[in-house]
């Protein structure tokens, strides 16, 4: 108890003072992201997903879930860490992304979940709750899910298609470091995932 208290007061520190490295992303030297074009594995979901967040991402019942499952022309999904400052410092522009795409109307066919890589239900909800995140957050405490997309950098951005002739993904664009802006990150969501024009209002 005495470990996660202390961890979870480095935590909130780092988020107070703005602890920066010089970079805009915590780097794995060890990471082998997926390359455009490949399939994206199916994992398991794991997270404690509210009524809302099972509607929005179209899953059935109370789960198990897999990635697969969620119904959506493109997903992007962001690898973070509840432990990672520049995770903590995104966290604002996340929360823009999501709320740009139910503004413009994309969010029927584009969806945005978060993934914590290391982080157990508990920290992810620590991380929610602090930053207010209304998009679905899932845990991977043993990191299995990292490991199957290449143990990237946190935060770290995959954008992925539904491949019509199979079932799941494919990756069609990948980000490590911390979004410019959520409009300009979602312009080139729009471009590389030919999604065409946005939905009047």
């Amino acid at each position: 108890m005495r470990i996660v208290t202390f961890l979870l007061t480095l935590f909130l520190v780092g988020a107070q003072s703005g602890i920066c490295l010089g970079l805009e992303a915590s780097e794995n030297p060890e990471a082998r992201p997926l390359a455009v074009g490949m399939p994206f594995p199916s994992f398991a979901l794991h997270g404690n997903l509210t009524k809302s967040g099972r509607a929005y991402l179209g899953l059935p019942g109370a789960g198990p879930y897999s990635l697969d499952q969620i119904k959506a022309k493109v997903v992007i999904v962001e690898v973070f860490s509840m432990y990672c400052p520049h995770c903590q410092n995104e966290a604002p522009v996340a929360n823009e992304l999501h709320a740009l795409l139910k503004s413009r109307k994309l969010d029927k066919n584009m969806k945005l979940i978060g993934l914590g890589a290391g982080n157990s239900e508990f920290e992810v909800k620590v991380f929610a709750e602090k930053y207010e995140v209304e998009f679905p957050l899932f845990e991977d405490p043993d990191f299995v899910a990292h490991k199957l997309m290449g143990q990237v950098g946190t935060p770290f951005f995959y954008v992925l298609v539904a491949d019509p002739g199979h079932a799941g993904f494919r990756v069609t664009d990948t980000y490590l470091g911390r979004l410019p802006t959520a409009r300009r990150f979602l312009d080139r969501v729009i471009s590389v995932t030919k999604t065409g024009k946005e939905a009047k209002p």
